[in-house]
């Protein structure tokens, strides 16, 4: 007799249960549920209202109504809470969520298969639940979000296992009940107050129309349209596990104040695309970050994105002195000094980054050719003028005065192997001693005539011997230059010139005729013999290696 009367008593219970509304079962699992939820973007004065959005994804494509939503929350920088079914996420309509999220909506769970919970037992909820986490995960990098039941329906057992907050609405848009535009519309204007959740569902073309009418007007009248984890945040509701959440926002004034930490991670996120004219942005972000104290500039967990920041306007600032030297005149020196010195500031990874490179250079190159010589003997116009500005400029020959190159005076073989040597880099041979007795250690010349030896560019008039005084010929200096480039095999055998059938130079003088590094000294003389002026090595070496 007891043991009826007992059960007859928990079947009474069980029934008695099942009709106690939504929202006011108490928590299963009462522990705190952690949220998230960024509010520092938020006015605390304003009036607050979630829009909620159930049963996508819905697509990608530009007129359909899920992206008419999110072209709305853009728009006017609000968010919302989507509440996404499993079975209709695929990969086709992933975009929609990553873009969802990217707006800073955030990412529910409907579900995977939109079933009545109240219908399934403890196993069946969890996995309905967590599968739809497994696909979110990728996206929003939370292991669990709020749920929303599907129908709204809600039991002890339900409650029990979910293990998450459960998001219900305090206002219906009654969007799914035969509505339309007008009604929606209609809806929420007369129902919203500062705290609601509205239902709405993603899936109509009628509630998107009525949402692009809704959030002007809703912001006309002082509300900021939120997430629930956002309203719950502003307005002191610590959301717990098992909990069933309607109308607990509801009139509740906002009472949430951001922390330090927070303050500084929302300037950071302010940045957004790293422009010129984000630098006071960026710079506010700075001076926020630093007047923390150490234990809490450990809490900022996006300050990478303003060290990110902070590098790219370096490069931003480089290009934009890069891009205002325009016409390059003598008069532009300057601009373009401090445009090379502020890019030879930057690291490696961030001259990658500089898109006007080629512009710096050219425009140094074109200064160059304005700078008149300091030679006095270097005529404008000469053949030799840009050779040697070139060669002064790499530092292969400084004249041999302040005033005077002596362009017409010919080189010794001991200048012209320094010359290459200097064009070369200045490479530090082997050994600087020789075998020739007339090259000592000491000279000017002894490192250039060892590297030239090591290289097999000349082994010298003889065994012992270099001559480094000797006036060098033309057909040397081809030679020379020959051999530094690897001895290329020339691409015609022809040859215009009388006074030079055969010799040790003759490939060298056919490769230097093709390569148009000389022409001769006429159409049909090449005048080995004769003695290469400082002009003409400057010359050949500008057309040769410059």
């Amino acid at each position: 007799m007891r043991k009826r009367r007992f059960v007859s008593l928990l079947c009474a219970a069980v029934l008695l249960v099942g009709m106690i509304p939504a929202g006011s079962l108490p928590a299963a699992a009462a522990d705190p549920w952690v949220n998230k939820a960024d509010v520092t973007w938020i006015d605390s004065s304003k009036k607050l209202v979630a829009f909620t959005f159930d049963d996508g994804p819905v697509g990608t494509e530009p007129t359909c109504s899920s992206q008419r939503i999110l072209d709305v929350m853009e728009k006017y920088g609000m968010h919302c809470t989507y509440f996404y079914v499993g079975k209709e996420i695929s990969e086709a309509r992933l975009p929609e969520i990553q873009r969802a999220y990217s707006l800073g909506c955030e990412i529910g769970n409907h579900t995977f298969n939109h079933d009545y919970l109240t219908n399934l037992n403890a196993g069946q909820i969890k996995e309905q639940i967590s599968k739809v986490n497994d696909l979110l995960y990728p996206i929003s990098g939370n292991e669990e979000t709020v749920v929303r039941p599907p129908y709204g329906s809600t039991n002890g057992n339900v409650t029990s296992n979910a293990e998450v907050p459960l998001i219900n609405w305090s206002l219906d848009s009654a969007d799914w009940n035969n509505g339309n535009y007008n009604s929606v519309v209609n809806n929420v204007r007369n129902n919203v107050r500062d705290g609601s959740i509205i239902l709405f569902h993603e899936t109509y073309d009628f509630t998107a129309q009525a949402v692009e009418t809704l959030v002007p007007e809703l912001i006309e009248q002082g509300y900021v349209i939120v997430s629930v984890s956002e309203l719950m945040k502003m307005k002191g509701i610590t959301m717990t596990r098992g909990t069933v959440y309607t109308n607990q926002a509801v009139g509740k004034a906002n009472v949430y104040t951001p922390t330090p930490d927070e303050l500084v991670k929302a300037k950071i996120r302010a940045i957004g695309e790293v422009t010129l004219d984000k630098a006071e942005t960026i710079s506010e972000a700075r001076a926020a970050y630093e007047a923390l104290a150490e234990d809490v500039k450990a809490l900022v967990d996006n300050y990478d994105q303003l060290t990110a920041a902070e590098k790219t306007l370096e490069v931003l600032h480089v290009q934009e002195k890069i891009a205002a030297i325009g016409e390059v005149t003598l008069d532009r020196e300057t601009a373009i000094q401090d445009a090379r010195s502020a890019y030879n500031a930057l690291t490696m990874e961030q001259k990658a980054q500089v898109e006007n490179t080629d512009t710096l250079e050219a425009a140094e190159a074109s200064l160059e050719d304005l700078k008149p010589l300091p030679f006095t003997d270097v005529n404008p116009g000469a053949f030799y003028e840009k050779a040697v500005k070139w060669a002064v400029k790499q530092e292969i020959t400084n004249g041999i005065s302040e005033t005077v190159f002596a362009p017409d005076s010919p080189c010794t073989r001991a200048q012209v192997v320094t010359f290459l040597w200097r064009a070369a880099g200045s490479p530090e041979p082997e050994s600087t001693k020789t075998a020739f007795k007339d090259v000592g250690e000491k000279a000017f010349y002894a490192k250039a005539v060892a590297w030239a030896v090591e290289n097999e560019i000349t082994n010298g008039m003889s065994d012992t011997s270099f001559a480094p005084d000797l006036k060098c010929t033309r057909a040397q200096v081809v030679t020379f230059l020959w051999r530094v480039v690897g001895k290329p095999v020339p691409a015609s055998s022809e040859n215009p010139f009388a006074d030079a059938k055969t010799g040790f130079y003759y490939n060298a003088m056919l490769w230097a005729v093709e390569k148009e590094v000389t022409i001769g000294t006429s159409a049909t003389t090449f005048s080995p013999e004769n003695a290469c002026t400082r002009g003409q090595i400057v010359t050949f070496l500008f057309r040769a290696l410059a």
